[in-house]
């Protein structure tokens, strides 16, 4: 059988060519399965460096998500002031007396003592120093902050104010609200975010104050029909139970959804709406807010607050936004309406709540002050709320006042 194999004529005349085209055919495959070698280790290790990539991403995105989930869970959340451990009202009766007579500069332990505790242990305090001493402890206060040079200021009222019971305290800035006869809308805000049991010891409080009437009664002062019937409404459990403070009912919440109104007509009274009436002033607000983001999640095009505030009319739709608001979200609420008081200089149709912050610092301490304090930061260019009050007093007047609000935001956490 014949060979096929060509040989090249210059092959034939010259056997080394022979030898010399082999060696440089041997050499280019070495190449040839170099250059693979090298392309395979180079493509398997593009891969191994793009599953490393992949695989740290993941977890730069799992420590980050473990980092924020940390800050979340350390950030301050509730109450700023808790219960002061080892309380003893006789013993702390006698330490605050101590104070009090030991030295005529104590302002600041003052303050700090009084800021230190919670309401019913400042109660408490109270009167073991009048049964042990026979004397008042808000006179008391008042007279001895009569030798500083913050006399006749805001900081002898306070101090007397976190000597009231919480519904003390907020019936005394409604009937002063309503004093004003329109020019404060403090009675407003505060009822429309009240909860049942908060406005049951409002109107048992507010008949043993001012002209000793009614709350219902001192209403009727009130211009707006309408309004004035709906927080009537809102604080008599003469027909049933007050503001619930039940979870929200997903059937319930089908149904509600179906009251916000609609179209050019504002059915917004008892009269032409009453399950929205019913809702606004009865349920409770974790059932509001269900209602809200269901109808928002409905109506993509549409925010409820503006929805109620176009539809409705008069001071109802101004009570209903704000109960709307305060249920979608207590901390913006209160740090949104504690930020027009500290930033506006004179009273506008929007800054009608008069001292809104130091209320707001009082009355939520012991409930969520961290965080609308947070909140407030968050909204505000990071500006932390003690320093917003501090300059809204004047810190370099009224250091003690300054001082009374800063302890409560700031809290006695340990």
């Amino acid at each position: 059988m014949e060979s096929t194999t060509q040989i090249s004529p210059i092959t034939a005349m010259n056997p080394e060519n022979s030898n010399k085209s082999l060696e440089i055919s041997q050499e280019a495959g070495r190449r040839i399965i170099l250059e693979g070698i090298l392309k395979s280790f180079s493509n398997s290790l593009g891969n191994t460096m793009a599953r490393a990539k992949k695989d740290m991403k993941a977890e730069m995105e799992e420590v980050q998500e473990s980092l924020e989930d940390t800050t979340q869970d350390n950030a301050p959340t509730g109450a700023t002031i808790v219960e002061k451990a080892n309380f003893k009202a006789d013993d702390d009766a006698d330490a605050l007396d101590k104070i009090l007579t030991e030295n005529a500069n104590n302002f600041g332990k003052i303050i700090d003592f009084i800021t230190g505790m919670t309401n019913s242990q400042r109660l408490a305090v109270r009167d073991a120093y009048q049964q042990k001493t026979k004397k008042n402890l808000g006179d008391t206060l008042t007279d001895y902050f009569n030798s500083d040079v913050e006399a006749g200021t805001d900081t002898q009222s306070n101090l007397r104010d976190l000597l009231k019971s919480p519904g003390e305290y907020l019936a005394s800035r409604i009937d002063d609200s309503l004093g004003k006869k329109g020019k404060d809308l403090t009675y407003m805000t505060v009822l429309c975010t009240s909860t049942g049991a908060e406005l049951k010891e409002i109107t048992n409080a507010y008949s043993n104050i001012g002209d000793k009437v009614t709350l219902s009664k001192k209403l009727d002062s009130l211009k707006d029909f309408d309004f004035k019937t709906f927080l009537q409404y809102l604080i008599d459990d003469s027909n049933g139970p007050l503001r619930s403070n039940d979870k929200a009912d997903d059937k319930k919440t089908e149904d509600l959804v179906k009251s916000i109104p609609s179209g050019d007509k504002a059915p917004c009274t008892s009269k032409e709406n009453k399950p929205l009436y019913d809702m606004m002033a009865r349920e409770s607000f974790d059932q509001i807010r269900a209602v809200a983001e269901k109808y928002e999640n409905d109506n993509k095009d549409s925010k409820i607050v503006a929805t109620i505030a176009d539809k409705c009319e008069g001071d109802l739709a101004s009570g209903y936004t704000r109960i709307l608001r305060f249920a979608m979200n207590g901390a913006d609420y209160f740090a949104q309406e504690a930020n027009v008081w500290l930033t506006s200089n004179v009273a506008t149709e929007d800054n009608n709540i008069m001292s809104s912050a130091t209320r707001i610092v009082i009355s939520r301490c012991e409930i969520d002050l961290a965080d609308i304090a947070a909140s407030y930061s968050r909204q505000f260019n990071n500006v932390e709320l003690a320093n917003a009050i501090q300059g809204k007093i004047n810190v370099g007047d009224f250091p003690f006042n300054c001082q009374l609000f800063t302890n409560l935001i700031r809290g006695n956490k340990k």
